[in-house]
């Protein structure tokens, strides 16, 4: 989980306009954000790490499964290209962090829709009450490798009774439910928890970058980038989507912005950081 705030720097004129109070709330594509705006892994006690278990990660994951941060706050340190995230506070939601995975669920009875909260999400909330501003860099891990799955058959239709085939014609209304059901939900809720708690916040999501280049054909990207886009817009949600900077003509993440398959490096998280000031 990441929050973001801020406050007035010492020396600041009375009449000088507050800074605004910002608030980021994020899985483990935020750490490519957090890389690029300053020194944050030291204040998240990130660096106390030790075992074998992560020898595996890159320098910027280490502590990832084994950090229990608990959803306490702390404060990044800003570079000075990014000297308007002065003051932020952050809190991860790493693997090893209870309660961080889902953050809310949708139920539904009848026509009546519900979201229910987790402790964290909900304390979250809480703390963030009254804030200009809310960054949600939640899960997309589901939403990166689903898009890898090439099981989409060449054809446009095949009769039913052709066993050989191997596949049938499954309707796109199907494909759009299984996606919204088993790969977006996870972010859905939540965001829709945060638009119905803030109505006077504003919310940007930050969309995963696409996975980093290989053979296979990105066949469901598009799609749920798609479905991803409408649901923002519904709710009123800013999306940031990856820029074109970034991806290669193909739709992969170009390798001098990946950090290992499905993560952004420092160089994509300062791409982020300079769009998402721009929105704040």
């Amino acid at each position: 989980m990441a929050f973001l705030a801020r406050r007035p720097r010492r020396g600041q004129s009375p009449d000088a306009k507050p800074m605004k109070k910002i608030a980021i709330i994020g899985h483990s594509h935020i750490v490519a954000l957090l890389n690029a705006i300053g020194e944050w892994r030291k204040p998240a006690n990130m660096d106390a790490a030790s075992g074998d278990s992560e020898k595996d990660l890159s320098s910027s994951f280490r502590g990832w499964r084994s950090i229990n941060t608990s959803g306490k706050l702390f404060e990044i340190l800003p570079h000075d290209r990014f000297e308007k995230f002065r003051g932020t506070k952050v809190s991860l939601l790493t693997e090893a962090t209870p309660g961080s995975s889902p953050l809310a669920l949708r139920h539904s009875e009848g026509e009546q829709h519900f979201i229910q909260m987790t402790p964290l999400m909900k304390e979250f909330l809480d703390a963030v009450a009254g804030f200009d501003a809310v960054i949600s860099v939640l899960h997309g891990g589901d939403h990166t490798f689903r898009s890898l799955l090439n099981d989409m058959p060449e054809y446009d239709f095949v009769p039913f009774e052709d066993d050989g085939a191997g596949y049938c014609p499954i309707d796109i209304s199907y494909i759009n439910l299984l996606m919204e059901t088993q790969v977006l939900a996870l972010v859905y809720a939540p965001l829709a928890a945060m638009r119905m708690t803030l109505p006077n916040t504003k919310i940007i999501h930050i969309a995963p970058p696409p996975p980093l280049e290989d053979p296979s054909i990105v066949r469901f990207r598009a799609s749920l980038d798609r479905l991803l886009r409408d649901f923002s817009a519904k709710i009123g949600i800013t999306l940031v989507e990856p820029s074109k900077d970034c991806v290669s003509e193909s739709g992969f993440l170009k390798p001098d912005y990946s950090e290992d398959l499905a993560h952004g490096n420092v160089e994509y998280g300062r791409v982020l950081a300079g769009r998402v000031a721009d929105l704040i």
